[in-house]
């Protein structure tokens, strides 16, 4: 991983307020919280540094090291979107990616010289579906839970660190265009994402190697609407989680409403010379 990826779980994790549903879990993130604000980065672990300075160090199996004095938060960082997925990954991405969208701007830029006027608009060829999120989140969830003893032998060889607790955490990103959402009470809408499922906190329980997940959706546009969850995940803390139909839910018996055809758009104007004169004229 590098510095600018460590950087940016870093800083989705001290700018975002996140949301805890206990106290044990509120009592964990204010002192990791604490924890990452006195930090510096490396590449590799540094035993002469101060150990009241967290060592933020980019790694590979897991993604990222935070060693602290006594313990070693060791953080994985996997994204999922609710696009169908194969064995070459997210079907959106394999379509959305860099290179379809450098086609798009040459076919527009063809039309440009040609037409004063050019609009192009195209259907997400895949479906968008809550049920996909959620599998996805789970596929990746056991994929990754499957390594951690790779990830503790790894550790330790690397950093030649054998005194310090190792906590797990997965850093779990949400790439969703439009989440999906329920109508609650037949009329406020609210959306949902899977840390809302009664069935994930199920299937953390017999997940014990694992401290916790971190739930998190980069609202681009509004950094406002940012969401960041929590869950500490040992067995005492996971069977308080109870259906509230608040900030828990059983989707298997509720209506989910998904954006299954977005729309991508892309526009281009051209500008006549002599209008364009005038706009600089205005500057």
């Amino acid at each position: 991983m590098k510095i600018s990826d460590s950087e940016y779980i870093i800083k989705s994790l001290s700018n975002a307020n996140c949301f805890t549903q206990f106290e044990d879990e509120s009592q964990f993130i204010n002192k990791f919280t604490k924890i990452i604000s006195n930090n510096i980065y490396l590449e590799n672990y540094d035993k002469t540094l101060d150990n009241k300075i967290a060592q933020i160090i980019c790694f590979e199996e897991p993604d990222l090291l935070i060693v602290t004095n006594d313990i070693i938060y060791a953080i994985e960082h996997f994204r999922i979107d609710s696009s169908e997925t194969n064995k070459k990954g997210s079907k959106y991405k394999q379509k959305y990616n860099e290179k379809y969208f450098k086609k798009i701007n040459k076919i527009i830029d063809s039309n440009l010289e040609i037409e004063n006027y050019t609009l192009l608009s195209e259907k997400i060829s895949t479906p968008l579906k809550y049920d996909n999120l959620f599998n996805n989140l789970i596929i990746n969830l056991e994929n990754h839970y499957s390594k951690i003893r790779k990830y503790n032998q790894n550790i330790k060889t690397k950093t030649n660190i054998h005194d310090r607790e190792i906590k797990h955490i997965f850093f779990i990103q949400y790439e969703c265009i439009f989440p999906s959402f329920i109508f609650v009470n037949n009329k406020n809408f609210k959306y949902i994402l899977p840390d809302n499922d009664i069935n994930l906190i199920n299937s953390l329980k017999n997940k014990n190697k694992l401290d916790g997940i971190f739930c998190f959706y980069d609202c681009n546009n509004s950094k406002e609407n940012n969401s960041l969850r929590f869950i500490q995940t040992n067995s005492n803390n996971l069977n308080k989680y109870k259906i509230d139909n608040k900030n828990t839910f059983d989707f298997s018996n509720t209506k989910v409403y998904d954006s299954e055809h977005p729309t991508t758009m892309v526009m281009a104007a051209k500008i006549p010379p002599i209008l364009l004169k005038k706009i600089n004229n205005i500057k």
